[in-house]
């Protein structure tokens, strides 16, 4: 098994939104940083120096510190420095009407991955739109692999564009989620016919599978979107089937196995064009829009709807043009944003989603960028979500944790050994004799051994428990003397 560390795990802190600079107009087109690396949001200005033009297909990497790496607009990849990668040209983009320069307009339609277990190497997958006897729809994925070296500090494009899904899927909606064990990725798509693909990523391999999903019918439908619950437990979809119906549909999600449950749906009369959706992070309510209305449905009180906030028919002032709401999607510090359609410069914000109804505290045009943006979705998993305690998948080595406090008694110095191969990252906390907090201290180390002072702790009977991402809840006993 790899060794792994949550602690810091920022790969999605950092993404691009924005346009190829105008010679006429450089002070509204242009590319703009969202960044949350220092824990709160900052628009930081990239400008002229954006070389891509990026619409709703965003998929994108940082480090584990939020710096960013790669991203790709879904026709070419690019580095931290907005620069096309070595062979990162010419991703395959099928023959849509819309030029390739304008980047691909398919909603979660690229995804980057960082590989288990293989550092600074990544693999890519991205869809293609088709144009056929008047049809338009999304006939399969492709894989690419990059890798960031000492000779490509930048990265390199290994091997590009192979065809891996031969299937007309339901556009966009490459999502991805963390396997049970913590360390693995499950990477889900769903087709127009009753059926889903799961590709099962580790260290040494990718398999695909075709799987059948049990749902009570089937339709061809619009693009939507597609995303999994904070815990990757329930996932849930939306498409539009016309111009006035839609659906909502939720699954429930086993990460070991990687199966769908199908658990309702809910086809929705005269709602024009519902765009979006995002769970809120505590799992409860779940957010969808029109261009028009933000609804949030509450999952543990009998799929209750609520309308929470109207479009209030906001006019960019330099545009002219309209800013109704387009696209929901979570953000690192707990927030949920919704963008606009057309290229304006605004953002709208909830502020509070765990919380029903009016209090969830949306507030409309309350960010504004520097720069015009065109309905922009990053693609990103849930990187800080660890491994499933008490699944079948659960890795042995973490549940079988060994765990010892020595010398015992001791004058204050102690020392923690484990012969877990996650090393001794997490929390010790003491106690009294009567139960009663004394102190605790956060332990960051990849190795087996952690030394501890207390020495400044008066002489008696303590009681220790340990805590860590993973699951672990172990306790004992020490004497200071």
């Amino acid at each position: 098994m790899s060794n792994h560390n949550c602690v810091a795990q920022k790969q999605d802190f950092q993404w691009v939104v924005g346009y190829e600079a105008q010679p006429t107009d450089t002070t509204s087109w242009g590319g703009t940083l969202i960044n949350f690396k220092n824990g709160i949001f900052q628009a930081d200005t990239i400008g002229s120096d954006l070389e891509a033009n990026i619409r709703q297909c965003y998929g994108g990497i940082c480090d584990e510190q939020g710096n960013l790496l790669l991203y790709t607009n879904g026709t070419e990849i690019y580095d931290k420095h907005h620069q096309i990668i070595e062979n990162g040209d010419s991703l395959h983009y099928g023959n849509s009407s819309i030029p390739r320069e304008w980047g691909s307009a398919i909603n979660q339609g690229a995804l980057i991955l960082p590989i288990p277990g293989q550092q600074n190497r990544f693999v890519l997958f991205h869809e293609t739109v088709t144009i056929a006897n008047s049809d338009i729809f999304i006939d399969g994925l492709y894989k690419s692999i990059i890798e960031i070296n000492n000779d490509y500090p930048n990265g390199i494009v290994l091997s590009k564009n192979e065809r891996i899904i031969d299937d007309i899927l339901d556009g966009g909606k490459i999502t991805a989620v963390k396997h049970a064990n913590g360390i693995d990725w499950w990477v889900i798509l769903l087709n127009e016919q009753g059926f889903y693909y799961r590709i099962f990523i580790s260290e040494s391999d990718l398999k695909i599978e075709k799987n059948e999903l049990e749902v009570p019918e089937t339709f061809d439908g619009d693009t939507g979107a597609g995303w999994f619950n904070n815990n990757g437990t329930m996932f849930a979809r939306n498409i539009y089937k016309n111009q006035e119906d839609g659906f909502i549909e939720l699954y429930d999600f086993d990460r070991c196995s990687g199966e769908f449950i199908f658990r309702i749906s809910f086809e929705l009369k005269n709602d024009l064009n519902i765009s979006t959706l995002s769970f809120s992070p505590n799992g409860r309510f779940l957010y969808y829009n029109t261009n028009i209305d933000l609804l949030q449905m509450d999952l543990e009180n009998d799929y209750e709807i609520d309308t929470i906030a109207s479009f209030d028919f906001y006019v960019d002032s330099i545009s002219g043009l309209s800013c109704p709401f387009q696209g929901l999607y979570s953000v690192p510090d707990g927030r949920i944003f919704l963008n606009t359609h057309n290229t304006c410069f605004v953002i709208n914000t909830i502020n509070k989603p765990n919380e029903k109804g009016a209090a969830c505290d949306f507030r409309p045009q309350s960010i504004h960028l520097p720069y015009r943006y065109n309905r922009t979705i990053p693609n990103f998993p849930n990187y800080r979500l660890g491994p499933l305690k008490g699944s079948a998948c659960y890795p042995i080595d973490d549940r079988d944790i060994n765990f010892n406090i020595y010398p015992n008694p001791s004058h204050g110095l102690f020392t923690i050994s484990t012969d877990s191969n996650i090393g001794l990252n997490g929390i010790i906390s003491i106690y009294d004799p009567l139960g009663r907090f004394v102190t605790k201290r956060k332990i960051v180390s990849n190795t087996a051994e952690h030394h501890l002072d207390f020495s400044d702790l008066p002489s008696n009977v303590y009681f220790w428990k340990f805590e860590n991402h993973y699951g672990n809840d172990l306790e004992g006993k020490v004497i200071k003397i």
